[in-house]
């Protein structure tokens, strides 16, 4: 069937011509001003009344009635009232972000002629749609060099698909000049060999020590405990051949595929690493930059949330469509091509299930190249498919890096933009050596990328929170020999003590309980789960905290990037005792501070801090029942870190400690709670219910909380 076919198109469709450059709005009436919109909207010279009355066999004015009537009745009356004031109009939107071309999605208006305000012609009125629809045309139509979408390719691994593929592993690697040549120079200790049998069987060997060869590794998302996976007990027996029917789906697709695209070895980490001995798995997660960076080709399962669903099923489209359209296209030199619509009710994004799972996000960091399976469409990613210089260019649909749907990556998702993240860094490293440029400036560049590399991994999800030390381990030995710095628990050395001062962010996503397992020290972002940002660091010029020691103790000698048994920071700087009346929410203005200070009857309890902001690393188990402010409080201790003088922000921050020293320890030692801000911003907002002396007082005593404390030395672990 091809690929157009059930797409409804009629005389009424014929008469809304996708012209961008058909931008005047429809007539007035007498006396209002003739100005254009603000934004660039085409416009049909059609009504909602000719929609209503059309809608009987249009199926697109169908579509745009069925939003109509969410809002407003639909009868005669009021179309006769309403209808020939209210115009559809339509703007279109491109991923180049240059231009408006080429045109990806389009989205739908009503523009009403009687809301003339401002000197503007009318004003847009509502929506049609909950979002964007999607615009495709076929290749070779007039209308391709401006739409460079393509039909979805519904049968993911057809002949067609499979030679593409293969093709695009030849051509890289042998003309891709940015792409790494590999000879085959490495092996993994253990890999599959994967063969078909002339009866059409698929056969998968477990194998140890092998010559270095080709090798493909997968990237998928378990889902959960994996039944087939290897223990000790199954590789008693050598090289043995694995019972096909007890792989799940996801890895019997990836056999599939490296054996249909010519090559003998596949390393899936499930099977090729003993997963229930600690010490192998502990070496052979340090082996990752290795295992990945020298494979050929890594197979991305992205459409897969579990290793049961496998990747190379085919994708059913007329199940999600509500609606499917073909209307005209004007191209730039005049002539009409087809522009083919479609709109699905829960809508489509880039973000595959995979883009949500940590440990992928360093597979696919560290891979050379990738052969990604999504949800629409098949894509090669390499340092030379990623990006076009200038993507309002036609394109070559002999030379396209996806099996069709959408040409280009979404520049707006973040999540999707870490291929080449690390080439960029090493480029910026050598140019730094080449110019002899101040070192201090490389190690800022770096902390600043290494920055980005940690807020983009802790938006990720693991089965396992014990692993997220582990799961960024590889990014962080493969960056190591351009840094020349010891890597601390997360942290690199020469970022200390600045990047002690790392938080929370949790706009969009809740704070988690406190770990009841060791992840880490309590200084570093890996002892504890959420989405990490650096914001108040960055916003300091010169932290008042000084290091004075930082160690860590490897779990496993060979893996120094990997977990520890444990960590400790020595600091000197002002310390402040205080109480914390927490909550179970995250939300720094919903946590309660007071000072304390010695009197002459002992510690006296001071009143609530009134511009000081807490935003505490996880929910304590001394709040995990408090829905509101605690009536029993913490003892805290306020560390100041310095003033905040960039970024918006302003006042005094620093980090919030408890007593971790246990009964009977002569020395003190502290652990991290979170962070907190004496925001200087707030000093102008007194709410109306504290007088103006008290409030002057109280808040100039915040701004200068530290002014009578000495400095001293403070063990955190």
């Amino acid at each position: 069937m091809s690929e157009s076919e059930g797409y409804h198109s009629c005389a009424f469709c014929a008469r809304i011509v996708l012209d961008i450059n058909k931008s005047a709005p429809p007539p007035l009436p007498d006396g209002q001003p003739d100005e254009p919109p603000e934004e660039p909207l085409v416009f049909f010279g059609i009504t909602i009344q000719d929609i209503w009355q059309a809608s009987a066999s249009c199926e697109l004015c169908t579509w745009f009635m069925s939003w109509w009537k969410r809002k407003f009745k639909v009868d005669a009356d009021t179309m006769s009232r309403h209808g020939n004031a209210i115009f559809l109009c339509a703007e279109t939107y491109s991923r180049s972000f240059v231009g408006r071309f080429p045109v990806d999605e389009v989205v739908f208006w009503l523009w009403d002629v009687r809301r003339a305000t401002y000197g503007t012609r009318g004003r847009i009125m509502m929506k049609l749609g909950a979002r964007s629809v999607d615009v495709w045309t076929k290749q070779g139509d007039p209308a391709s060099g401006s739409i460079h979408n393509r039909p979805v390719s519904q049968i993911v691994w057809s002949p067609d698909n499979v030679s593409l593929a293969g093709s695009w592993l030849h051509e890289c690697l042998a003309s891709h000049e940015a792409c790494v040549k590999l000879t085959p120079s490495y092996m993994p200790k253990r890999i599959l060999r994967v063969w078909k049998t002339v009866q059409g069987d698929y056969v998968v060997q477990l194998q140890e020590k092998v010559s270095a060869a080709q090798y493909v590794t997968l990237s998928y998302c378990w889902g959960g405990d994996q039944i087939h996976k290897t223990t000790k007990a199954r590789v008693q027996v050598p090289d043995p051949i694995i019972d096909w029917d007890c792989l799940p789906k996801t890895i019997q697709d990836s056999v599939r595929a490296t054996v249909d695209l010519g090559i003998d070895y596949l390393w899936v980490d499930s099977l090729c690493i003993v997963q229930d001995d600690g010490h192998e798995v502990a070496l052979q997660i340090a082996e990752m930059p290795r295992i990945y960076t020298h494979a050929v080709l890594t197979i991305m399962a992205s459409r897969a949330a579990k290793a049961s669903e496998g990747f190379l099923n085919n994708i059913d489209l007329h199940g999600h469509e509500v609606l499917r359209t073909r209307l005209p296209f004007r191209c730039p030199d005049g002539s009409l091509g087809s522009a083919f619509l479609r709109y699905e009710e829960k809508g489509h994004s880039d973000v595959e299930p995979i883009d949500y799972r940590a440990w992928t996000y360093q597979e696919y960091y560290l891979s050379q190249r990738i052969l990604a399976f999504g949800s629409l469409q098949t894509r090669w990613v390499c340092m030379s498919s990623s990006w076009r210089k200038n993507s309002a260019e036609p394109i070559d649909d002999s030379i396209r890096f996806t099996n069709g749907w959408k040409w280009q990556h979404d520049q707006d998702d973040s999540r999707l933009q870490v291929f080449d993240m690390h080439q960029k860094t090493l480029d910026a490293f050598k140019d730094f050596t080449a110019t002899a440029r101040d070192e201090s400036e490389r190690e800022s560049l770096f902390v600043e990328r290494w920055h980005c590399i940690v807020v983009t991994y802790s938006r990720r999800s693991l089965s396992f929170t014990k692993d997220r030390i582990l799961a960024i381990s590889g990014i962080a030995e493969i960056l190591s020999p351009s840094m020349k710095d010891d890597y601390l628990a997360g942290h690199w050395r020469r970022a200390l003590p600045r990047d002690l001062m790392w938080h929370m962010w949790t706009e969009y996503t809740p704070l988690n309980p406190r770990p009841l397992e060791y992840q880490g020290p309590s200084w570093s972002w890996t002892g504890t789960n959420g989405e990490v940002d650096f914001k108040y660091n960055r916003a300091v010029r010169e932290p008042r905290l000084t290091i004075l020691d930082a160690q860590t103790e490897l779990a496993v000698p060979q893996a120094p990037f990997g977990s520890v048994k444990r960590g400790h920071v020595t600091v000197r700087g002002r310390l402040r005792k205080a109480l914390w009346f927490g909550t179970s929410h995250s939300n720094g203005r919903t946590n309660v501070l007071k000072c304390l200070s010695n009197s002459d009857e002992g510690e006296k309890e001071g009143e609530p801090l009134l511009i000081t902001k807490v935003m505490p690393d996880a929910i304590e188990k001394e709040f995990s029942a408090s829905d509101f402010i605690a009536t029993q409080p913490l003892e805290v201790y306020l560390l100041e870190f310095g003033e905040l003088t960039g970024l918006g922000l302003r006042g005094l921050c620093g980090i919030m400690l408890r007593d971790a020293s246990g009964g009977g320890s002569a020395a003190k030692r502290f652990s991290r709670l979170g962070v907190f801000h004496v925001d200087a911003k707030l000093v102008k907002k007194k709410p109306d219910d504290v007088e103006a002396v008290e409030w002057s007082r109280r808040t100039e005593e915040e701004l200068r909380l530290f002014d009578s404390c000495e400095l001293r030395d403070i063990f955190i672990e």
